[in-house]
């Protein structure tokens, strides 16, 4: 603030290690601070700021001992609130704010009666609108509880006003408390033990819906108080539980014996199970599930301390360990601790788990079943196999809903294989090439509760069958005689020379995967899925020179012939015609070739396009014809299996040269006429 006329003079003296620079400097004229006045327990009250620099202040009228709050909303980057008191030195609260947002106060108790001032100082060069509410805070809430009572409600009519509760509590009892909030989205919570100064205690919840403090013990008979303070300046109602908390539920397992239900009824009461066992003996345990969503699970060794297994889980239904060995002799505990303030029941069942279902199986011997009879136990087979030996795997299960199928090699622990699958059927491997000598492993692990029986067919895949086929040569038929056996060809093209395929399958080939791949093995020039007898590539224009390969994979277990008829393409047939002229014939030789008849056109004018099957092999085969704009894309594409075909009328869009192509579907050949005429 200046506060005589004359002439001021701002110095800066640059600092650091670049003292040159420019530097902008802006005089603002700052208006005087914006006044106003709030009530206690009143509206809200806006000040809008004009000027960088402007500050803001209200005054209220206060009273000793009178408990307020005050929420501060702005949209300035900082800002800080003061509250001072009557003599306005002495500060009852300063806070700072960064953000746009709400800044509050909590409860403040006025230390004597008077008028207080709020200071409102922005930070930087904000100007614009900052809103104050000013709370009356009745007394905190306060009410008692009783452990195993009903439920009690507590709702806040001012932000800032907390709530406590008392309960009788005695040494070594096992308490549990629920909160539900309604209009809370976060508050914080101490328990105080009897004589109202050590805490017992304490948590910040944020969430809204339902908190659970699980089971607590209490330290010694009396008092206990129970504090909350909501945060931020809601109000709104929660409502609190006490649970006598019962000693946990108990109960006694047998491996191979039957279930054990075990039933809580209290929020924080967990379960206790115990169950004799031996030195490598082979468990599981299954647990269905009522009234729970979510547990803890821990099964401890006989020295009662020593975890064996643990996991948690969330869901309904039926919840499975596996297959468990135990490390040794004695009793083992399980405990359960149910998540959240649930009730219900768990029944439990501890399998005896014999040894996995095994047996040995050959490369291209006979198929081998097994059945499993208790959850937990896995398949098992092993098989003798040589470096590089190709072979494939066929599994049919009955009465599994999902589990991994996986095979091992000689070591122990290298998988050549692994899978996961679910529902009924069969399920391949395809091929697998063995790594080393030795001795493999296929093991198959149902997952859940589920027993049943798997057929396992292991296949000695010979090499693929090959061949060479040539552009315009003959029929070349190949056979496989196992699954996983692949037909593999190779032909010797030019760069640009056109070829198609024809491909016919029978004795069980179903559905197949082909691909035509270039010289350098791996950019394909074709790649197609299909499910049928017969099917044909149309035309391929080679890229490049070299030798190409064909590579038909048949799906799952068929084996069967494959006949290979690879054309060599001729150029498309050309022609020229012009509107109006009689119809040409124009003739298809070689399955894949077209036929281009080009005509000149001008803007929109009206043609038809007509053309006529004259022969064809087979008869009645069908074509598409396809008329283009001069730029190449399609004006016209139909299909006919008709001896004649008429476009009816096309309005030319552009003047140019157009192309009727006629393309004879699959492997038809035969004479076509094709005419353009006006309508």
């Amino acid at each position: 603030m200046i506060t005589q006329a004359g002439t001021y003079s701002v110095f800066i003296a640059p600092g650091g290690n670049s003292p040159t620079g420019s530097i902008t400097i802006k005089l603002v004229d700052v208006p005087p601070d914006l006044t106003g006045a709030i009530t206690v327990g009143g509206g809200p009250v806006s000040l809008t700021t004009a000027g960088a620099g402007q500050n803001a202040s209200l005054t209220f009228t206060g009273t000793a001992n009178e408990r307020i709050s005050l929420s501060t909303q702005a949209s300035a980057c900082s800002w800080t609130v003061t509250l001072l008191g009557p003599d306005k030195r002495g500060q009852i609260y300063s806070g700072g704010f960064c953000g746009t947002g709400t800044l509050f106060t909590d409860v403040l108790v006025l230390p004597q009666a008077g008028t207080y001032t709020i200071l409102f100082d922005p930070s930087g060069a904000f100007t614009g609108t900052a809103t104050f509410t000013l709370y009356d805070v009745p007394p905190d809430l306060t009410g008692t509880l009783t452990a195993g009572g009903g439920t009690v409600p507590m709702t806040t009519t001012a932000p800032g006003q907390n709530m406590s509760l008392t309960f009788s509590g005695t040494a070594n009892q096992s308490i549990s408390l629920t909160t539900e909030a309604s209009g809370f989205s976060c508050w914080d919570m101490k328990v105080l033990q009897p004589g109202g100064t050590t805490q017992f205690y304490s948590t910040q919840y944020c969430g809204g819906g339902m908190f659970f403090t699980d089971v607590l013990i209490l330290p010694s008979s009396g008092t206990y108080t129970i504090l909350i303070n909501p945060s931020s300046f809601q109000t709104g109602t929660l409502k609190f539980t006490l649970y006598n908390v019962p000693p946990d539920a108990t109960g006694t397992l047998t491996p191979g014996g039957s279930a054990t239900a075990v039933t809580t009824t209290a929020p924080g009461q967990n379960m206790t199970l115990t169950f004799n066992g031996t030195a490598n003996q082979r468990i599981n345990l299954t647990t269905q599930n009522s009234g729970f969503s979510c547990w803890d699970m821990k099964v401890l060794q006989p020295d009662g301390t020593t975890q064996f297994y643990s996991t948690s889980y969330c869901g309904g239904g039926t919840f499975f360990t596996d297959v468990l060995v135990l490390p040794l002799s004695g009793t083992y505990t399980v405990k359960i601790n149910p998540g959240s303030f649930q009730v219900g029941t768990l029944t439990l069942t501890l399998f005896n788990v014999p040894p996995d279902a095994s047996a040995t199986i050959s490369p291209g011997g006979s198929a081998v079943s097994l059945t499993t009879t208790v959850p937990g136990q896995n398949f098992s087979l092993t098989f003798t196999g040589a470096a590089n030996q190709r072979v494939s795997l066929l599994t049919q299960p009955s009465g599994l809903y999902c589990w991994n199928t996986t095979i091992v090699q000689p070591n122990g622990t290298s998988q050549v294989y692994g899978r996961s699958d679910c529902g009924s059927g069969t399920f391949f491997s395809d091929i697998l090439v063995l790594p080393v000598a030795g001795t493999y492993t296929i093991q198959l692990n149902p997952s859940g509760v589920y027993t049943g029986s798997v057929t396992f067919n292991l296949y000695d895949v010979p090499a693929d069958a090959s061949a060479t086929v040539t552009p315009g040569g003959g029929t070349v038929s190949l056979t496989t005689t196992a699954p996983g056996q692949n037909i593999g060809l190779t032909f010797a093209g030019a760069a640009n020379e056109r070829v198609s395929l024809l491909t016919q399958v029978s004795g069980g080939l179903n559905c197949l995967t082909l691909t035509v791949l270039q010289p350098n093995g791996t950019t394909q020039v074709y790649n197609n899925n299909n499910c049928g007898s017969s099917w044909f590539t149309d035309v391929l224009t080679l890229p490049v020179a070299g030798t190409y390969a064909i590579a038909l994979n048949p799906s799952s277990t068929s084996t069967g012939t494959a006949a290979f008829t690879l054309y060599d393409v001729p150029q498309d047939t050309a022609g020229t015609t012009t509107i109006g002229q009689v119809a040409a014939n124009y003739d298809v030789t070689v399955p894949g070739q077209a036929i281009q008849v080009t005509f000149t056109g001008t803007a929109s004018q009206s043609v038809t396009v007509s053309v006529g099957r004259v022969s064809s092999t087979p008869s009645g085969a069908c074509y598409n014809i396809t008329t283009k704009k001069p730029d190449g894309s399609t004006l016209r594409g139909d299909g006919s299996c008709n001896n004649g075909y008429s476009s009816g009328s096309l309005t030319l869009p552009t003047s140019g040269t157009y192309t009727v192509v006629v393309d004879p579907t699959s492997t038809s050949i035969g004479t076509f006429s094709v005419g353009v005429s006006t309508p």
